[in-house]
């Protein structure tokens, strides 16, 4: 499974910082590990007209 992160526009931390944490958060509350984890920039995730970010399912 992939996850792509949308970074907050207030976040102060480095990307690979950011990136630890959220893999260590992920295993240790839900105990899954992503195969990868991609973090964009604010804005960088598609959104709907009224601002919710847009679901992509793959349905290989």
């Amino acid at each position: 499974m992939e996850l792509t992160v949308e970074r907050a526009e207030d976040s102060d931390r480095g990307h690979t910082e950011l990136r630890e944490e959220i893999l260590e958060r992920l295993e240790n509350v839900l105990s899954f590990t992503p195969d990868e984890l991609t973090l964009v920039e604010p804005g960088g995730i598609a959104r709907t007209e009224v601002g919710k970010v847009q679901r992509v399912y793959d349905h290989r």
